[in-house]
């Protein structure tokens, strides 16, 4: 079977759009209080991008070596060219979303692979992404 890029695509067009979303939030409501680009912010980011690859190819074959790497690159290049982030926040941004988004990845794959067992569990992709985001979400305290 082929190893499939297609992951890193998707998490590179979503984690553009919540980039591109943030920088109009702002620019068009500069008085209200913007999320900031943390954890929770690479959680989502990847989250979202792991259904949707769930769902595009169900049963693809990953690359492993390349997804902390390809984390690295667009967890640093998207803030960057979309003038959210600069200099050692960068750093600390890419560095995060890069182990973040790998941590995410294998989980998710062992996860979904268990949960979708049957033909009937169409749902499972989305509440597995929810169920890493809660635990993720609960971790908090402990990470940081």
């Amino acid at each position: 079977m082929q190893k499939s890029y297609r992951l890193f695509t998707i998490l590179a067009i979503v984690t553009a759009l919540f980039c591109l979303g943030h920088v109009l939030y702002g620019a068009f409501a500069p008085q209200a209080m913007l999320p900031g680009l943390d954890l929770m912010w690479i959680c989502a980011v990847s989250l979202v991008a792991l259904v949707i690859d769930h769902y595009a190819a169900p049963n693809a074959e990953r690359c492993w070596p390349l997804v902390p790497v390809f984390g690295l690159v667009i967890f640093a290049a998207m803030p960057y060219f979309s003038g959210l982030l600069g200099g050692m926040e960068l750093v600390k941004f890419a560095v995060t979303g890069a182990v973040s988004f790998t941590v995410l990845t294998a989980l998710y794959a062992i996860a979904a692979d268990r949960l979708a067992a049957g033909k009937s569990n169409k749902a499972a992709p989305v509440v597995t992404g929810l169920l890493l985001f809660l635990a993720v979400q609960g971790c908090m305290g402990m990470v940081l």
